[in-house]
């Protein structure tokens, strides 16, 4: 195994590049020239000199074909990769009614809503619809709000004033 001088990843012996950052690697192992020069560098006084590190030479990569993964399902028409297609089909009367009865439940229909306003599956219409119903309910319940606080502010008003006469 080499070791990569740049990461100090672990690189395989026949691999010419760190697969981690892909810098060149070279053996790490570098024998002196000669042994006199080994035991002159042991026994001497001073301290050993600093290794000095040389950029290696440019290598060619070698070549990897890269694979896309396809999307898992192929466009019709000519489209690219990622088309998502929009489901078109008209809703039939007996799924708006199966759909109004639902929404008629208090808690199931207002998660239905959710479930079919943000669904992939659900046919465009129904989707748009379910969207729609949803904004129209989120303004009549602040609406809501609004009125039943102005009217308990006049309502309570209108009592400490009668609660005032007596």
């Amino acid at each position: 195994m080499k070791i990569c001088s740049k990461c100090n990843a672990n690189v395989e012996d026949h691999m010419a590049f760190c697969p981690n950052c892909g810098a060149p690697v070279e053996d790490a192992a570098v024998a002196p020239a000669s042994e006199g020069e080994a035991a002159s560098t042991v026994n001497s006084d001073e301290p050993a000199p600093s290794q000095q590190y040389q950029q290696p030479l440019y290598q060619q990569p070698v070549y990897q074909p890269q694979y896309q993964q396809p999307m898992g399902y192929a466009p019709q028409g000519g489209a690219s990769y990622g088309y998502m297609p929009v489901n078109n089909e008209p809703v039939s009367l007996g799924d708006w009614l199966l759909t109004f009865l639902i929404t008629c439940i208090p808690l199931v229909g207002f998660i239905m809503l959710i479930v079919w306003a943000v669904s992939d599956g659900t046919k465009e219409s129904k989707k748009n619809w379910a969207r729609a119903k949803l904004i129209w309910m989120v303004i009549a319940y602040v609406l809501s709000f609004i009125f039943i606080m102005a009217f308990g502010a006049v309502f309570a008003s209108v009592l400490n004033e009668i609660g005032g006469l007596y």
